[in-house]
């Protein structure tokens, strides 16, 4: 019944995205339930976020880290009536689950909160895939009130257009949004005082050592460079469980992106940053 909940509430809310979950199931020759289980999927990752507002421009940079050996994939799409967008995410799931921008230069990247799951609220990845459409940081916040959700999760979202920079924090039943000045630092643990009590009582050191190495090295910075946030992602401050994280030879950082938005120029490192070049994509 859980599976089937999910889906239903997936199709009532948000059922356009469905269609790209038929596409992958038809591209892969995979079974469509298998696809859809997959995209339903809740565990806990350990990412960090960043992003920084210097003399008007702004960059949002995210390591992607995992237990466990996944696939990612970029995409660069045109989605019909829609905004253009390229995103990270992994293979077998719809877009923007990782880091991602749209034309309307509105860049995000989605970090793990752990709650408990509510099986009859929207899934994560779908809300996700949702903000890819979005023109603004109202119209984001307005997707919280399609309905409960079914975990916790935070969003950087940042908007060039408007100037600003946020940390979009919701849980099943409620959310908060944090408004960034100078720089933003998350990892997987809750920061605004609102949300606390949403948390389970699983959150990681890693995350908090993480949140309080990158807020550190955030507040270095005075007029922060695409090369200032890469040597942040880099860090091994705290090795093997730091920011550039490496708790096995085959699992840990993923990839890491860092979204320059001052020329909409996207940057993909495919595992460690510190160990691979990173590659950049235009919108």
């Amino acid at each position: 019944m859980k599976y089937i909940d999910l889906k239903d509430v997936t199709h009532r809310e948000l059922g356009r995205a469905l269609g790209e979950v038929k596409g992958i199931s038809e591209g892969s020759n995979a079974k469509l339930d298998y696809i859809l289980k997959f995209s339903f999927e809740e565990e806990i990752g350990g990412c960090t976020s960043i992003a920084t507002a210097s003399n008007g421009n702004f960059i949002l940079g995210h390591n992607e880290d995992w237990y466990l050996p996944m696939s990612l994939y970029i995409i660069r799409a045109k989605p019909k009536g829609k905004p253009s967008f390229i995103s990270v995410g992994y293979a077998g799931q719809i877009p923007g689950t990782c880091a991602s921008l749209n034309e309307s230069e509105i860049a995000y990247s989605a970090n793990s909160l752990d709650t408990e799951i509510n099986f009859s609220g929207i899934p994560k990845i779908y809300l996700l895939r949702s903000l890819l459409e979005v023109n603004s940081i109202k119209e984001a916040k307005s997707k919280m009130s399609l309905g409960n959700r079914t975990i916790g999760n935070s969003c950087f979202i940042v908007s060039a257009a408007e100037k600003r920079m946020v940390s979009l924090e919701w849980s099943p039943g409620n959310y908060d949004i944090i408004d960034g000045e100078k720089f933003l630092a998350h990892a997987n643990h809750y920061l605004s005082p609102k949300m606390k009590k949403e948390e389970s009582n699983k959150t990681c050191s890693k995350s908090k050592n993480n949140f309080e190495r990158a807020e550190e090295l955030l507040k270095q910075l005075k007029e922060p460079q695409l090369e200032d946030i890469k040597r942040i992602l880099q860090d091994h401050e705290g090795h093997p469980d730091s920011i550039c994280y490496h708790p096995t030879e085959r699992a840990g950082t993923l990839a890491s992106t860092i979204i320059n938005l001052g020329d909409n120029a996207f940057y993909v490192s495919d595992g460690n940053p510190c160990k691979n070049e990173y590659k950049k994509f235009n919108l």
